[in-house]
Parts: C-alpha cells; sequence; structure tokens
C-alpha cells in the first residue's frame, strides 16, 4: 500500500515502521518564512 501512495502522490518515502509512513512531496510554490525545508536548503552548505 506505501508503494501505491508513493506512485500516486508523486512523494518519497522518508521512513516507515509497521504500517505507519512518513511521506515527503516537494511543493515548488512554499512560502520560505512559513517552510522549514525552503529555510534550510538556503544554510549549511545545501544547494
Amino acid at each position: 500500500m506505501i508503494e501505491e501512495l508513493i506512485a500516486v502522490s508523486g512523494a518519497e518515502l522518508v521512513q516507515s515502521l509497521g504500517k505507519v509512513a512518513l511521506l515527503y512531496r516537494h511543493n515548488p510554490k512554499a512560502n520560505p518564512k512559513l517552510s522549514n525545508i525552503a529555510r534550510a536548503e538556503n544554510h549549511h552548505g545545501r544547494h
């Protein structure tokens, strides 16, 4: 079932534990003031 969710949503599997899955899907319109991911991409040598 997790594989189906990934295929349909276009997300990436970050972690799974039993029947619980953590998925990540990039938001190209993310507000950098609200998004921890967008802020982290600009820090700590990440590109």
